[in-house]
């Protein structure tokens, strides 16, 4: 009997850490991607971002009932807070008010997110080691980044076998997110069902894109990598076996080709770089990928000339897009400033004065400074090979985070990097701080 009851009890904790990771999976999917789209059948990102922060309560309430800890020494989060809550006002001021039930419902959905985080957390580390907590955390990230993974690499497989990819092209029609990219240059979408495929006047690799730019399951090739390449310092981190690191290698490899994104090769290469001076477990692993990865190119008989797409990049309005998106954060003209999540100014569209304000880029500051102190302790600091891979993967989506800036702070995914780098810094600051004894 006792054992019935035992293992009944053990099954229904495993039901509700199942239940975790895909409300986890859920929240991170609202960062760019057509999954709540398709889950809720409806085409709104508002509509999204309110249908998310309801099942957050509900599932709060469901899984911690009055027992619901609130995170309010979580220096980060309360920034993040602070920071949005000002950006209403400046914009409810302004009387820029487009765009305004969206950001209040990004807000509350990020909000929810965090402290269903925290709650989750704290029940894991009760029970388990830091490490395997961390990684109920961090799974449901891993399977949204895998599931865009995949089926990028499966529709690549199709076009090469001779598939036409270039059907249901309707979903770019329906859903708010495809609207500006259509709208401002023109591209179509389709989704044949594994992945998006986007049509643009932009092939980079033909070799690789011959069809078009596969994107997962967002809308941008650089989108695809910034939510998609953090798991691969996870997967690295966490996997034991070296065949199966090596198949995650080539995989991300390939995603990269596909996507032919110059952000994501930068951050990725200065990843690479941190990985081999701090992560002595990788090293082996590096110059094999390296050599495999130098037969793979010859083996295709690339044509090198294809690669100098970087160059146009940087050469093109893309590098002119981030500087802009960077300078905006750090040139403030007023004190509160306008709605920094509006990217407007980029384009010329408004007679508006678009201004970040003087106490958003303070509080901007203190926050990336905060972030990256911390960011320095979990990688350099640590004796963990698992945080040093963990930390490397917040290192990527800083990076790769420069490209948008202030918008950054509209997305689930800082909720989650924030969350993850404070629990793994105090886990390096004070190493007995979480249970370690199963």
């Amino acid at each position: 009997m006792i054992k019935v009851r035992s293992l009944t009890k053990l099954s229904r904790t495993r039901i509700l850490f199942l239940l975790d990771s895909l409300v986890i999976f859920l929240n991170l999917s609202n960062s760019y991607s057509i999954i709540p789209y398709l889950l809720f059948f409806q085409y709104s990102r508002t509509v999204n971002a309110g249908l998310i922060f309801i099942i957050n309560v509900l599932y709060l309430i469901f899984r911690f009932r009055k027992k619901i800890l609130v995170p309010y020494k979580e220096s980060l989060f309360i920034i993040y807070i602070f920071l949005n809550l000002i950006n209403l006002f400046s914009t409810f001021y302004m009387n820029l008010l487009f765009g305004y039930t969206m950001i209040c419902m990004q807000l509350l959905a990020n909000t929810t997110f965090y402290f269903l985080l925290y709650n989750c957390f704290h029940r894991y580390t009760q029970e388990y080691t830091f490490e395997k907590g961390s990684w109920l955390i961090i799974r449901g990230c891993v399977w949204l980044c895998l599931l865009s993974v995949i089926g990028s690499i499966l529709l690549f497989l199709f076009i090469q076998i001779g598939g036409n990819p270039l059907v249901n092209d309707t979903i770019g029609m329906r859903m708010d997110l495809f609207f500006d990219n259509i709208e401002r240059f023109g591209h179509q979408y389709f989704f044949p069902y594994v992945s998006i495929l986007m049509k643009s006047h932009e092939i980079r690799i033909p070799f690789f894109q011959s069809e078009g730019i596969i994107c997962g399951l967002y809308h941008e090739p650089h989108i695809v990598t910034f939510m998609t390449f953090p798991a691969l310092f996870i997967l690295l981190g966490r996997l034991k076996s070296i065949v199966w690191k090596l198949i995650v290698w080539f995989s991300y490899l390939l995603i990269m080709l596909l996507a032919a994104s110059t952000t994501n090769i930068g951050a990725f290469f200065a990843c690479l770089f941190v990985m081999m001076l701090f992560v002595k477990d990788m090293k082996k692993l590096v110059i094999p990928f390296i050599i495999v990865g130098g037969m793979f190119f010859l083996f295709w008989g690339l044509n090198f000339s294809d690669f100098l797409f970087v160059q146009d990049k940087m050469d093109s309005g893309s590098k002119d897009y981030s500087v802009n998106t960077i300078l905006f954060a750090f040139t403030p003209r007023t004190l509160l400033g306008s709605n920094f999540l509006s990217n407007d100014y980029l384009f010329e569209t408004s007679s508006v004065l678009r201004d970040v304000g003087y106490i958003p880029f303070a509080l901007n500051v203190i926050f990336l400074s905060i972030f990256s102190y911390k960011l320095f302790c979990v990688i350099v600091l640590s004796k963990s090979a698992w945080v040093k891979m963990v930390g490397i993967s917040i290192l990527y989506f800083f990076l790769h985070s420069m490209k948008i800036a202030m918008i950054a702070y509209s997305l689930s995914y800082l909720m989650f990097m924030s969350f993850l780098l404070t629990v793994f810094h105090r886990d390096v600051k004070l190493p007995n701080t979480y249970r370690h004894d199963r």
